[in-house]
C-alpha cells in the first residue's frame, strides 16, 4: 500500500449525489441529481495533484487515454458536501460498465455494507 500522506490529506467525511452498487468486493458509483440519493465517502485535498492522480488512477485501473469500456471507471469532476454541507469540487471515479445485474446499496455507504448493514 502506498503512503498517500505526501500528496493528499483528509479534509472531512462527505457525500456526493448518486447511487452506489456492489460489483463484488468493490463499489460502483453512478452519479445522479437526486438530493435524496447520497453516496458516502471522504473528501481529500490533493497537495500534489499529479502524483495523487497517478497513484489513484493506477489503483482504479484508469487510463486517461482510454475513454471506452476498457476503463471500469472514468475519473470525473463532481460536487461533494462535507458534514456541515460545505461544497467541494472533487474528483471521483464513476463506474463505466453496465449496472444491470448489480446489487444496489441503498444507504450509499460501502464500508457499512461490508460490515453487513443493509439499512
Amino acid at each position: 500500500m502506498v503512503d498517500t500522506s505526501s500528496f493528499m490529506k483528509l479534509v472531512s467525511a462527505g457525500h456526493v449525489q448518486g447511487t452506489l452498487f456492489n460489483v463484488s468486493w468493490y463499489p460502483a458509483l453512478v452519479l445522479g441529481n437526486n438530493p435524496a440519493k447520497k453516496v458516502t465517502g471522504e473528501i481529500f485535498q490533493l497537495t500534489n495533484t499529479a502524483k495523487a492522480l497517478e497513484v489513484l488512477d493506477s489503483y482504479e485501473g484508469y487510463s486517461a487515454n482510454a475513454t471506452g469500456p476498457e476503463n471500469d471507471y472514468l475519473r470525473v469532476r463532481a460536487m461533494a458536501k462535507d458534514l456541515a454541507e460545505n461544497a467541494y469540487e472533487v474528483w471521483v471515479y464513476e463506474y463505466n460498465q453496465s449496472i444491470e445485474n448489480l446489487e444496489t446499496i441503498e444507504h450509499g455507504d460501502f464500508l457499512q455494507f461490508l460490515m453487513g448493514s443493509k439499512d
